[in-house]
């Protein structure tokens, strides 16, 4: 919850949002609700409410995408929403042209509220704006055209003055009744058995009882909900399945897409026992390129956005293979939402994915350094700009102008993490640092076929012999197995 985007709202600012509203006749939805304060002002204000206002105040980063969603399930709802003052003047993205158009469509103007947090539990210096949604023509979800099955049932508007026929409608009014709380006491049992069965099947945010409510309302028959249902819970218990191996954990966020498509596709099939074995054995099977992905993700990450991190190197297989050089530079490094030295909230992810990258290269656990990653620095901290500072992997310091510098602190590592990263961009010729040396004219023969890589190259060539290009390559190839960590380093150790 205190995280950088938690800002809890003060009395005075949802005075501002709820000002002019009869509260006691509404009931009011807040998805943003963080610490929860829009809603215990309310409820200190009014006693009793229907659904008719939707209050929020969100995460001001992705604060269009939350509107959104409350103006899509507001059915007609009045909205307040607050939103970062840049989010309203720059509208450069569709989401927030979409935002513009539907204050446009409401006639709806921004109210300025300024830096209205300035004072708040948790202070920010950003300029706030209001945006208020009026009350739109709800669309009416029932349809009352009589009973469809064609049974005759007794009504009140049955009794006649016969004492006989009221007393028959009465005990079949009581019939019902009592037929509707058996009913009631049966389905709330099977609630109860249904919960008690799913616990440890699925995900613990997953309920199966308002799952299956829901896909009751949303389906046209109880023969789709049911199907529907069925198709929800099985993709949840294979989520669930997939969690427990904690592989999203320690991948980067374009490795876990990957993950997240295939659990989708998976979520199709059948789950049984053979099912589970299947995909728990591909997993393992898969892990060596799970590992080769995630770091392939973090060296393009560190040289898409800036060609000064790239080394090129001449004569391999792509024209346009390079390393990672040890010194690098990532763009719109620093967060837009504050004066101080901190990370931008898309930079993070990078980082983490970076950083995740170089735990599967050093053989270090994520969990083991995740106080000691660049995030966690600059949340510890207090940072200056331009100054150094230290993390797990890296040296790294933020300008104002907004770039992020980084220096790789183990020249070890570095060189493992590139030889790695262009592995898996299959960059490794077969026939690179290939030469022929004739030591007679008259019978010339070929000098040893030698790998001469332009990163581990020694200055003192009696310090460490080289490699055979055969017996090198033969090593890389084994870098995939169990043993790829001890691999990689006799493998560096004797490049150089």
């Amino acid at each position: 919850m205190f995280d950088k985007e938690f800002f809890p709202t003060p009395d005075h600012v949802i005075a501002k949002m709820i000002e002019g509203l009869k509260l006691e006749s509404m009931l009011i939805l807040e998805p943003s609700a963080g610490k929860g304060n829009i809603i215990d002002y309310i409820v200190k204000t009014v006693s009793e409410r229907t659904y008719d206002l939707i209050l929020i105040n969100p995460p001001y980063s992705n604060a269009v995408k939350h509107f959104l969603k409350a103006f899509e399930i507001s059915n007609g709802a009045e909205i307040r929403c607050l939103f970062n003052r840049e989010t309203i003047d720059n509208p450069y993205t569709k989401e927030r042209e979409l935002l513009q158009e539907i204050m446009k469509q409401h006639d709806v103007k921004p109210e300025y509220l300024g830096k209205c947090f300035n004072d708040s539990e948790r202070r920010t210096a950003v300029e706030v704006v209001l945006i208020k949604i009026p009350k739109r023509e709800r669309e009416t979800q029932f349809n009352f055209t009589g009973n469809s099955s064609g049974e005759k049932l007794h009504s009140v508007g049955d009794i006649q003055n016969n004492q006989l026929e009221s007393i028959d409608v009465f005990e079949s009014l009581v019939h019902r009744y009592s037929k509707v709380k058996e009913i009631a006491a049966q389905i709330l049992t099977l609630n109860k058995e249904m919960a008690f069965y799913a616990k440890g099947l699925v995900d613990s945010t997953y309920s199966p009882v308002s799952n299956l409510h829901s896909c009751i309302e949303k389906a046209g028959s109880y023969e789709l909900a049911y199907e529907r249902f069925i198709r929800s819970l099985r993709g949840s218990a294979w989520s669930n399945i997939l969690s427990q191996t904690k592989i999203s954990n320690f991948v980067t966020s374009s490795v876990r897409q990957d993950l997240d498509q295939a659990r989708q596709k998976q979520g199709a099939m059948a789950f049984t026992v053979e099912d589970i074995e299947n995909l728990l054995e591909a997993l393992l099977m898969s892990l060596g390129s799970i590992k080769q992905n995630c770091i392939v993700d973090a060296f393009d990450i560190l040289t898409k956005y800036y060609k000064d991190n790239r080394v090129h190197t001449e004569g391999w297989l792509h024209n346009d293979a390079f390393f990672v050089t040890k010194k690098v530079i990532l763009p719109y490094g620093r967060s837009d939402w504050s004066d101080k030295p901190e990370i931008g909230y898309s930079t993070k992810e990078k980082l983490t994915d970076i950083e995740k990258a170089l735990c599967f290269v050093s053989g270090k656990k994520f969990v083991d350094i995740k106080d000691n990653t660049i995030e966690a620095v600059t949340r510890n901290k207090t940072l200056t700009w331009g100054e150094w500072n230290d993390s797990e992997f890296f040296r790294f310091k933020l300008y104002k102008k907004g770039t992020l510098h980084m220096e790789f602190k183990d020249s070890f590592l570095h060189k493992q993490f590139n030889l790695m990263a262009c592995k898996g961009k299959n960059w490794l010729p077969a026939d690179y640092g290939r030469t022929t040396v004739n030591n007679k004219k008259d019978n010339p023969k070929p000098q040893e076929k030698v790998y001469k890589s332009p990163v581990y190259q020694t200055s003192n060539k009696e310090d460490k012999p080289e490699i055979s290009i055969d017996s090198l390559l033969q090593t890389v190839k084994e870098i995939s197995n169990k043993n790829e960590a001890k691999q990689l380093n006799m493998l560096v150790e004797r490049v150089g």
